[in-house]
């Protein structure tokens, strides 16, 4: 197995997550849908608008750049941002030429397609029947995805972290929400855990590297 720790390539994608702003960022924007979702549901209105929002998790790049500049490159500088790896592959097929090199070779985030998209699609999973024992295999076949997919690439999770979100979406169960419901309350979860995620790791960040003005240095 490849040591993805020793590629450089890979330590600059993971800078990309050292202060929790893509995982703010996503988790604003999921939070925001399951909270539209539920509103419009409970209003008995159609609730399929809530889901556009997500889109924003496609474009979402320039955002967290702008976010970036004001706060994590004064204080800790710049380095290129990752490319997403769903991008790597649609130049792979255009060029119609097979990868040089490893994933471990490039500076690439997976965080779209091997976080965000487990967590939506676990959420969406719950609508597909009553049981209660579907919506338990959907939470945890999507937080054992996460694990899996990312423990050697440069955003991995500890087993805590998982596990806590694979509580609090089971415990979703005992709300016996509806069955035209169940995404929504799932995306809330979701979308706030990784708000915790991000906001610790912002406030971690914020306090180990103050601006270079606070610490007395005008460089």
């Amino acid at each position: 197995m490849e040591d993805y720790s020793a590629s450089p390539a890979l330590r600059a994608a993971a800078y990309w997550f050292i202060d929790g702003l893509p995982e703010i960022v996503a988790g604003l924007v999921i939070t925001l849908s399951g909270g539209i979702g539920l509103v419009l549901w409970a209003a008995g209105l159609s609730s399929v608008f809530a889901f556009l929002p997500l889109a924003v998790l496609w474009k979402d790049r320039d955002i967290v750049d702008f976010l970036k500049a004001r706060l994590t490159y004064p204080r800790t500088g710049y380095v290129r941002p990752p490319i997403n790896s769903d991008d790597v592959t649609s130049q792979t097929l255009t060029t119609l030429m097979p990868p040089r090199r490893s994933a471990s070779d490039k500076n690439v985030t997976h965080f779209r397609n091997n976080t965000l998209v487990p967590l939506i699609l676990g959420a969406v999973y719950t609508t597909f029947s009553e049981r209660a024992w579907f919506w338990l295999v959907g939470v945890w076949v999507a937080v054992g995805a996460m694990y899996l997919l990312n423990r050697r690439l440069e955003r991995p999770y500890r087993w805590w972290e998982l596990f806590t979100l694979a509580l609090a979406g089971s415990a979703l169960i005992a709300m016996n929400v509806p069955l035209a419901c169940r995404p929504f309350p799932g995306l809330v979860v979701a979308g706030a855990w990784l708000l915790a995620l991000g906001g610790g790791k912002l406030a971690l960040y914020l306090r180990t590297h103050p601006r270079a003005s606070q610490e007395g240095d005008p460089a």
